[in-house]
């Protein structure tokens, strides 16, 4: 009997054709349909925001929406950031060290981009863009590695990976705000960027950043970056203070808007950076504060 060397038998038998689809399985990559499936329950269930999906109706009664789903979608966005490109020095305007907070506005043409209500909800991309741009520009020692991506905020506190209790939302006509992403109780912290909140040590570190960005990004940061003293000591001086993620889409509810808009958040003092509700704020009410809760005379710091 004529006998198959068994090598070859090895052989023949590897190139049959798999009972199983012919498409290549990507490693840690599950079938489209599941896939499919499981985005489309996220979508339906929460709001997803530049690809981040938050269910708000099924976060914990303190909040949190899991470490680990936070941590990873992060991770997989932020695969996508393109670093900032370092525009020299000998590119800003010819005396900028001398330019006032608004000769910087009227540099960049803000007034139009500040009135614009049609403007989207700021990508993971761009948050990632003003982080780096910071590093590079004000604090080489700053690092980013909260496990809450900054389109949800922050860590409300340190080391625990729950974001603060409203989201970022876009109304065409109406504007970017934050919302209440739960029934908030009086008294309760809505925001807190103590640990979260980046500090411009001087006007020039301020003009330095701002310069180094486009033209809708620069105009952003004079809309949402403020002054204050990092303490109540009156001796203590002014700083420039942002918060590089959805926190700085938070409007004002002061006297300068119409009837209605009334604040709901507010920090205890001029230097505090804790937000807390002044009454109850329902789940999906818009999370206000005031504007001129803090100091507004740039000149103060050089600005």
């Amino acid at each position: 009997m004529f006998r198959i060397p068994w090598l070859l038998l090895v052989f023949l038998l590897a190139c049959l054709p798999s009972a199983s689809s012919d498409r290549p399985i990507v490693k840690g990559q599950k079938p489209a349909a599941d896939r499919s499936g499981q985005d489309d329950g996220a979508k339906e269930e929460g709001q997803c925001i530049d690809g981040n999906c938050m269910n708000h109706d099924a976060q914990h009664e303190d909040g949190s929406s899991g470490k680990e789903g936070l941590a990873a979608k992060d991770e997989e966005d932020g695969a996508r950031f393109i670093p900032p490109r370092l525009v020299p020095e000998s590119s800003f305007p010819e005396g900028w060290r001398s330019y006032t907070y608004m000769d910087i506005r009227e540099h960049f043409d803000c007034g139009y981009h500040s009135g614009d209500t049609n403007k989207a909800l700021p990508s993971l991309e761009h948050w990632r863009f003003l982080q780096q741009t910071y590093t590079e520009i004000v604090d080489p020692t700053k690092k980013w590695n909260d496990p809450v991506p900054p389109t949800l905020g922050y860590s409300l506190e340190p080391g625990i990976p729950v974001p603060p209790p409203y989201y970022p939302k876009f109304t065409p006509g109406e504007g970017r705000g934050l919302f209440a992403s739960r029934d908030i109780q009086r008294g309760e912290v809505v925001h807190d960027g103590t640990h979260s909140d980046v500090i411009f040590p001087s006007a020039d570190a301020w003009r330095r950043y701002v310069f180094s960005l486009p033209k809708s990004m620069a105009c952003d940061c004079t809309d949402w970056h403020w002054m204050q003293r990092m303490d109540d000591n009156e001796g203590v001086a002014y700083v420039m203070v942002g918060g590089i993620n959805v926190s700085s889409l938070m409007n004002s509810g002061g006297d300068e808007y119409s009837d209605g808009r009334t604040p709901n958040a507010l920090p205890g003092s001029g230097s505090s950076h804790a937000f807390r509700a002044t009454r109850d704020i329902a789940k999906g009410e818009e999370v206000l504060t005031d504007y001129y809760v803090y100091e507004t005379d740039f000149s103060k710091i050089g600005l």
